[in-house]
């Protein structure tokens, strides 16, 4: 803690910002001092255990796994030997064997449908996504370049998002005079986007109606903003170490994983979905632009990244207001007063330094809390 002190008081002066983390800073530290001691009493007991049962030379055979699945250094392991009268000897070559036990994985079979689409779309022009231009655009005429596979469609343009970023695609139907099928999956190589239809045949240079699901597409821009959204809240709450690592959208129900050095307490949960809840009630204007890289990252800085690096010359960016700023590719709402009532349903632990927060948005929120007052009324009567 001291050391904290001392570093935030002679680099604070040209970082002012290490200041107020200084709380934050000492909290973590903390927090780890416990974990390493749980980790070191646990182990203690492990290696006791095995040593009891006369398994010293298991103990000896097992130190990288102790080391690398259980966080116990081979030293602590050979102390904690040594007092109970077993002497254990620690490979020289120790940090090289737990390195050696990740770089012999199997390597991984090629992806042969995801080549095999590469080869097929190559030389096709990029689908124009209309999405990107009018997030309520719901319907377009289209001219079908290619039909893949007898079932996926190559088009010109589309009104369909394709799964990506946690989002799931949207679905609807495609048509012409003669007949229509269904839309049951879009996914994107490339920069091509391919639509897998159930139905009529289709072939190469008709020109097709495209129609998407409303209710599917209002429902998946709700909680890709609402996920936004929680985001921003939980960063706000627990403090600017939190990042997101993941998360999946759904129609009903959607999760978050960001990281945070403990578990997070009832009252963090509900001071979350209280400031969820309050952006929510402002209403911000939810924006979407393209943006050259260097001028967004100078804008808004790498937190940018929540979902990962971009790798391209151009970043679209989502803001909430002057709020909130995320590179996504995914669509949203206009304003997030929009979204509905948000309500946290479950958080979980999932590993180490993560936690998963399932949350809902807008009817579904509101299902699941009139579903708990149903319960509580059949309980007590």
């Amino acid at each position: 803690r001291e050391l904290v002190k001392w570093q935030t008081d002679y680099w604070g002066r040209a970082f002012p910002s290490l200041v107020s983390a200084e709380r934050d800073v000492i909290e973590v530290l903390e927090a780890e001092e416990e974990k390493f001691l749980q980790t070191t009493r646990r182990g203690e007991e492990m290696v006791e255990r095995m040593i009891e049962k006369g398994d010293a030379e298991e103990v000896a055979r097992r130190l990288v796994e102790l080391y690398d699945s259980h966080g116990l250094p081979p030293e602590f392991v050979a102390d904690i030997s040594a007092k109970r009268g077993v002497r254990i000897s620690v490979p020289d070559d120790f940090y090289s064997l737990v390195a050696k036990r990740h770089t012999t994985a199997p390597p991984q079979k090629s992806d042969e449908r995801a080549l095999r689409l590469e080869e097929a779309t190559k030389g096709l022009p990029a689908t124009r996504l209309l999405y990107y231009d009018d997030p309520n655009l719901l319907e377009c005429s289209s001219k079908v370049l290619r039909a893949l596979e007898g079932n996926l469609l190559v088009l010109d343009r589309t009104t369909f998002y394709a799964e990506g970023g946690g989002q799931p695609p949207d679905l609807g139907r495609i048509s012409t005079p003669e007949g229509s099928c269904d839309v049951v999956d879009v996914e994107k190589v490339r920069d091509v986007v391919l639509h897998r239809v159930e139905g009529t045949d289709l072939k190469e240079g008709e020109t097709v109606h495209c129609q998407v699901d409303p209710d599917r597409r209002h429902s998946l821009r709700r909680s890709h903003t609402s996920t936004h959204i929680v985001n921003g809240s939980a960063r706000a709450v627990l403090g600017n170490h939190v990042w997101q690592t993941g998360a999946q959208k759904g129609v009903a129900e959607s999760r978050l994983d960001i990281t945070h050095y403990k578990a997070l307490s009832h009252d963090e949960v509900d001071a979350i979905e209280k400031m969820a809840n309050r952006i929510v009630m402002q209403n911000l204007p939810v924006g979407a632009a393209f943006l050259p890289r260097n001028a967004a990252e100078s804008k808004y800085g790498f937190r940018l990244y929540q979902g990962g690096a971009v790798p391209t010359k151009e970043v679209r960016v989502i803001t909430i207001g002057d709020w909130e700023a995320e590179a996504c590719g995914g669509i949203h709402l206009n304003l997030t007063g929009e979204t509905g009532m948000i309500k946290i349903v479950k958080v979980d632990r999932i590993q180490d330094g993560v936690e998963r927060i399932t949350f809902r948005a807008g009817p579904p929120a509101i299902d699941y809390v009139q579903g708990l007052e149903r319960r509580a009324r059949d309980s007590s009567s």
